[in-house]
């Protein structure tokens, strides 16, 4: 403990609280695919069916545990998607092998075991749902494979002419072939207020009075300074060498990112992930594609149910959304620095303004939990107590009076400028190099 602020009760005084909640409604369009979902504002939208379960899996040829996710849309009537939890998932091949899978959280379904899907050999989902229903897969196999033989990043501009990083891949296949990418980004966030002291708030009664709490100043337990993000694509990105006269591949864009994008203001690293998908699969994701980027996706023509190759078993009016894609995946990772393309500029904004952002809120408040409307009512806003109960502001110094009405001792900046942790994890990955 370095330094020491405790109250046990002081000159009564009162102040009421409002809590304002802003609810953004959004609905999470589950059209045809589980986890590939849009977010768009709560509209009319025709689902087949009330309630309609959404598969999202894909096999590939990775030794590891390979995953299942399941929900159910609804017809939009309300702002939520539930996750389909207590189903029975197997995937069995037609060489008579069978793997279980287990629920790990609701709605995610992991192997019980690793395994990989093997070139040649064909494989069906089987989903039984804890209400009985039953669904099934077409068999899918994958019989091409391709490499990523290059993963570029370089300074380029988008149509509008503004400036950034363009990320690329070139490759092969032994044979024409068609894809679908992903990608995952990680990125160092640096926090820009970090001080290695805190706040520690204890023995605090906002419904007491005379007001109680023990305010001290202490060295941080856990490093929160530098700490890493993560974002996964959410889009679907489609390439093929159908049109090449070789089944080489250059340069295929996969993301741009924008120079001024906080993600790449220190350290940035991207995995590319390439599928080789089946002409069935291809079409169904090119459909999508053309669909969710349609600016008519929600006009009356458009349709209301996209058929994968997942069928209910009992019912042709039980429709099932989604696919069961078998494909083979090849990946590579970069990395790069800010400064090794734009040496002599800014950083990036940091997502919310820190340089602007101190406050000196004085610590104490009036007590919380009186509704008497005789009470008086101060103006001074949140007190300093209130902000760190709620996990909102990050310590910066301590400094000396006299104080202007409603001030404090201490200055502090939005949780988020002294706290990485409010934006990523501060363990490091493994895969990251410096």
């Amino acid at each position: 403990m370095i330094f020491n602020y405790k109250n046990m009760g002081k000159q009564k005084r009162t102040v009421t609280a409002d809590k304002v909640c802003g609810v953004v409604r959004f609905v999470c369009v589950f059209i045809i695919v589980g986890w590939f979902n849009a977010c768009v504002e709560s509209i009319d939208f025709v689902i087949p069916n009330r309630k309609n379960l959404v598969v999202d899996a894909l096999l590939t040829n990775e030794i590891k545990h390979q995953e299942v996710k399941l929900s159910y849309a609804y017809k939009l009537e309300n702002d939520s998607i539930a996750k389909a939890s207590g189903a029975t998932v197997t995937i069995v091949d037609n060489l008579q092998n069978e793997y279980l899978f287990n629920e790990t959280e609701e709605g995610h379904y992991i192997s019980n075991n690793e395994f990989a899907a093997q070139a040649g050999v064909g494989y069906q989902l089987m989903i039984s749902t804890n209400e009985g229903k039953k669904y099934s897969s077409k068999v899918e196999a994958f019989n091409g494979v391709a490499s990523v033989s290059n993963l570029w990043a370089d300074k380029s501009e988008n149509f509008n002419g503004d400036a950034g990083i363009l990320i690329s891949v070139d490759g092969s296949s032994d044979t024409s072939a068609l894809f679908r990418y992903e990608y995952e980004e990680t990125y160092k966030i640096v926090a820009p207020k970090y001080i290695g002291l805190d706040f520690e708030l204890t023995n605090y009664d906002p419904c007491s009075w005379p007001l109680t709490y023990d305010l001290d100043i202490v060295v941080r337990d856990d490093q929160q300074q530098i700490c890493y993000g993560n974002r996964k694509s959410n889009q679907i990105i489609l390439g093929s060498t159908a049109q090449q006269s070789q089944n080489n591949f250059e340069k295929h864009p996969i993301k741009f990112i924008s120079a001024d994008d906080f993600a790449i203001s220190h350290r940035y690293s991207i995995l590319v992930k390439q599928y080789v998908q089946s002409v069935d699969a291809y079409n169904y994701f090119s459909t999508l594609k053309d669909i969710s980027t349609s600016e008519n996706l929600f006009s009356d023509s458009q349709p209301g149910f996209l058929e994968g190759n997942m069928m209910a078993e009992d019912s042709e009016n039980n429709l099932v959304l989604g696919y069961f894609e078998v494909a083979s995946v090849s990946s590579k990772r970069l990395f790069f620095n800010y400064e090794d393309y734009f040496p002599d500029a800014e950083l990036p904004d940091y997502p919310i303004d820190c340089e602007n952002n101190f406050i000196q809120p004085e610590i104490e408040h009036d007590v919380l939990c009186n509704d008497n409307a005789d009470f008086p009512h101060r103006s001074c806003g949140r007190s300093l107590l209130q902000l760190i109960d709620e996990n909102l502001v990050a310590y910066v110094t301590e400094v000396v009076g006299p104080f202007e009405e409603c001030e404090g001792p201490y200055v502090a900046v939005p949780r988020v400028c002294g706290d990485c942790t409010e934006l990523g994890s501060n363990i490091v990955p493994d895969f990251w190099i410096e």
